[in-house]
């Protein structure tokens, strides 16, 4: 399944009435959905992990979207009810996953409600942090799981912190020097825990 732009008729039109054959059955209907159409859709999402991308990362869905910055909280509850009705639409994929960012700075009232509601649902949640999971930028990488992994510096000290699983710092480290060039690291976490 793939977001599209809703404004896209052409698309929707060819898309609209082709039929797909599986295991589940001879034939049955692609299930198209479109993106909110006042807001420009640019990337591909879909209701599973993609263990390994172009790139080779590891991709974990945000599917559902995302609640954003609102002075009003009742327009921002009113993005928490759309994105649970969306996330019952993650129902018709047999294991499919359902992902929402959810942004540090909002009140947390409205993850409790949006997580509650879910719950209420049914739906089942994984902690990420449990699992071997990595981002990498240009210069910095956030780890969880035990891993290695490499990166250039470009004249930069090298500042490493390891948290515990309540995000309490464990421990600090800086590099002596800037260094220059290719680093390598192999980092030892426990379950939770976090680079």
């Amino acid at each position: 399944m793939t977001f599209i732009l809703a404004e896209d008729a052409a698309i929707k039109n060819y898309l609209q009435g082709l039929t797909v054959s599986d295991e589940k059955a001879p034939t049955r209907p692609v299930k198209v959905w479109f993106g909110y159409p006042d807001i420009e859709v640019t990337t591909q999402t879909y209701p599973y992990i993609i263990e390994k991308d172009l790139h080779g990362q590891r991709i974990i869905p945000e599917n559902l979207g995302y609640v954003p910055l609102d002075n009003n909280i009742e327009n921002s509850r009113k993005v928490v009810r759309e994105l649970l009705a969306n996330s019952r639409k993650i129902e018709e994929v047999r294991d499919g996953i359902a992902g929402v960012f959810f942004h540090p700075f909002l009140k947390l009232d409205l993850l409790k409600e949006l997580a509650d509601s879910l719950k209420d649902a049914g739906v089942n949640f994984f902690d990420l942090r449990k699992q071997t999971n990595w981002v990498k930028g240009k210069d910095n990488v956030i780890l969880t799981g035990s891993q290695a992994y490499k990166m250039n510096l470009n004249n930069s000290y090298l500042y490493e912190v390891y948290y515990d699983t309540d995000a309490d710092i464990l421990k600090k480290a800086f590099s002596p020097e800037r260094v220059v060039g290719e680093i390598s690291k192999d980092i030892k976490l426990n379950p939770g825990e976090f680079y």
